[in-house]
């Protein structure tokens, strides 16, 4: 008698025992941790460093308090706003943290954030950063007076991507004999010097011209630069020889200088 009340108290300590180690696991399989939003994406623009700032969402959908540590982020360049340890979330309840991103290179970034609960268990998120190429083209140009046999030049750098290497093509539309583009296409590699496009412009009568460029990069943008250029020739205006540069880039170079040196001269026997 005395032996089987002993052996039914035993049992019910090993089974509270049993209970109480698998206590965790038993909880986890009643609820979920909801973490908002899956992946953490930040954009940043060419050359642009500054310090960026999201918040991720954690909730509780646990039947029970649910216990959550952060593990330290692998990279410098994201960050918690706060510093946070070990808290925990009641049922239904939602905690928010905010993530600072601080790039200091044009470049891709990564990094994981990794969330302790429970019993160890983890989730994680994966949290990155793209930089978008911005390039800056003109929307019009206007030449204004050209005379006759005048040259005009319009120089517009394309800058390279820090990580990618792309193509560009170039078209012109509506210029006829009068405008010529060069190069019309090339290939930028990561990092290198910017390429330098020039648009020339030489009047052949008198005329009031409106022309386009498109500057198709399809690697990195999905619809092409549209720049659109003006000049007008008329009777009056002095007719002289020679090339006149414009540019968005800076002073005339000597690489340019090259390029266009035989059109000067031959204009210049005319």
């Amino acid at each position: 008698m005395d032996m089987d009340i002993f052996d039914q108290t035993q049992y019910c300590i090993d089974k509270t025992k049993k209970k109480n180690i698998h206590k965790f696991e038993e909880e986890s399989n009643n609820g979920i941790l909801s973490v908002v939003p899956s992946k953490l994406k930040f954009n940043f623009d060419f050359g642009n460093f500054k310090v960026q700032e999201k918040t991720v969402e954690i909730t509780n959908f646990f039947v029970k308090p649910c216990p959550i540590r952060f593990l330290p982020l692998e990279t410098h360049y994201f960050r918690f706003k706060d510093i946070y340890q070990r808290t925990w979330l009641n049922p239904g309840s939602v905690f928010k943290m905010n993530i600072l991103f601080i790039p200091d290179e044009n470049r891709d970034y990564n990094d994981t954030l990794k969330i302790l609960y429970y019993n160890d268990q983890t989730t994680q998120i994966k949290i990155y950063a793209e930089m978008t190429t911005k390039f800056s083209f003109p929307t019009i140009v206007n030449f204004g007076h050209v005379p006759l046999g005048r040259t005009v030049c319009y120089k517009i750098p394309i800058h390279s991507h820090a990580e990618k290497d792309f193509s560009f093509t170039i078209i012109p539309f509506n210029g006829g004999s009068c405008v010529d583009v060069y190069p019309r296409w090339g290939h930028i590699k990561s990092k290198q010097n910017p390429a330098i496009i020039a648009i020339i412009y030489r009047p052949l009568r008198y005329i009031s011209m409106n022309f386009e460029i498109r500057i198709f990069i399809s690697d990195l943008c999905k619809s092409p630069h549209i720049i659109n250029f003006y000049a007008y020739t008329r009777p009056g205006l002095l007719r002289t020889v020679g090339c006149i540069f414009i540019s968005n880039y800076g002073a005339k170079s000597a690489k340019t200088e090259r390029i266009f040196g035989k059109s000067r001269k031959s204009l210049s026997r005319k």
